[in-house]
């Protein structure tokens, strides 16, 4: 059985708990990524990086 894509999200609801809850459901951060990528206008290089920061120090 697939997994549910995920609904759009932006990085001010993305909490460490959520993305934890969100990886342990079997999803991985590129999917996580996409539905970040879905929520918010911003383009998809800046918010590589502020995603890739807010892994790193979360």
């Amino acid at each position: 059985m697939a997994r549910p894509v995920l609904d759009a999200m932006d990085m001010d609801t993305l909490t460490k708990g959520r993305y934890v809850q969100l990886l342990a459901r079997g999803y991985s951060p590129k999917d996580v990524f996409k539905a970040l990528s879905k929520g918010t206008d911003m383009e998809k290089e800046r918010l590589r990086k502020e995603f890739d920061y807010w892994r790193e120090h979360n």
